[in-house]
């Protein structure tokens, strides 16, 4: 059924079995729980926001999924592995066999992206769908790739640099790397729980998509191996895919850090609005996450005012301005 605004008070726990939830918003101050940590979800699981944009104003809740007042949200996904890594050979313009650097269990019908190896404007990211299960490091698409990507390491020598390494070389001063690593990221996008927005007018005219917002240093937010597309709302303040909220601090005064919060090895793509956003807030975890076709910034530390937090593993891949009028600051302004 498409239900109007949920509210979870208790505790909403997903069956393992293919699960569909559809609501105009969803309040989370309760539990809602899909697989856990020992015992991730192994099934599809899917919530789709479909509430209407406001006539006027920011109320927070359309087409939201806000945990707060002590809420807990809980996801735990089939995580593909890897999560995103490199080309291990060059793709040629035209080809759909694309050599990977670590053997994939990647799956056929999945969704990848292939970044760029080259000058701005020359190849942007292509997104591409396997034709069948990965091969051990090898992959088919169903279409073939634009452009040509970069796909070998380059090391340092005593002549330059070289395709080949030179066994025993040093470089003349150290420490200082020796080699180079420009191989275009290859991402898989897919994953068996997804959060979206509906794909309606609003979204395709407007960029009106879903967000997930958490308020409160008493809620709960772990994520991992999760996929949000048709996320964020386009010019509106706030309305990100993944945003905590002022956990850490209140009223000018530090409150805590949010020890525990993290969001992994998940993919966010088709953002009318930035992608993981930190603002006054302390001590998340932000590992092995790709964020894809964003309007923004990708991932954004909102005040400077936010420590202790993790970023590392993460992945960026076709960031670009908002539409006219659209910005919410200057720096995100051709």
């Amino acid at each position: 059924a498409a239900l109007g605004n949920l509210r979870v008070e208790g505790t909403l726990r997903f069956a393992a079995a293919d699960v569909e939830l559809k609501a105009a918003a969803i309040q989370v101050s309760g539990a809602l729980q899909i697989g856990s940590a020992v015992q991730p979800h192994l099934h599809r699981a899917t919530i789709t926001l479909t509430g209407a944009p406001l006539t006027s104003g920011n109320n927070g809740v359309a087409r939201g999924l806000n945990v707060q007042n002590g809420g807990k949200l809980e996801l735990h996904g089939a995580i593909p592995q890897p999560v995103w890594t490199r080309l291990g050979d060059h793709a040629q313009a035209g080809s759909s066999q694309l050599a990977l650097a670590a053997a994939a269990n990647w799956r056929a019908g999945d969704t990848i992206a292939v970044g760029p190896s080259d000058f701005y404007g020359v190849a942007a990211t292509e997104r591409l769908t396997l034709a069948s299960d990965a091969s051990g490091q090898r992959l088919a698409t169903r279409s073939p790739l634009s452009a040509a990507r970069w796909g070998r390491l380059q090391h340092a020598t005593s002549k330059g640099m070289s395709l080949t390494p030179e066994p025993g070389y040093a470089p003349p001063a150290g420490p200082a790397p020796t080699v180079l690593d420009e191989r275009a990221p290859v991402a898989n996008l897919t994953r068996n729980i997804v959060i979206q927005g509906v794909d309606d007018g609003a979204w395709r005219a407007n960029g009106f998509g879903a967000h997930v917002m958490v308020m409160g240093l008493q809620s709960k937010v772990v994520i991992d191996g999760v996929e949000m597309r048709r996320m964020g709302q386009s010019g509106t303040l706030g309305r990100y895919p993944m945003h905590w909220h002022m956990l850490s601090y209140a009223n000018g005064s530090f409150v805590g850090d949010a020890a525990g919060h993290s969001i992994k090895n998940s993919a966010i793509w088709q953002s009318a609005q930035r992608c993981i956003v930190l603002h006054a807030t302390n001590g998340v975890e932000v590992r092995n996450n790709i964020c894809h076709d964003i309007a923004g910034h990708a991932y954004f530390l909102e005040d400077a005012v936010e420590r202790r937090n993790v970023l590392e593993g993460n992945l960026a891949l076709l960031v670009r301005s908002p539409a006219q009028g659209k910005a919410l600051k200057i720096h995100e302004t051709p």
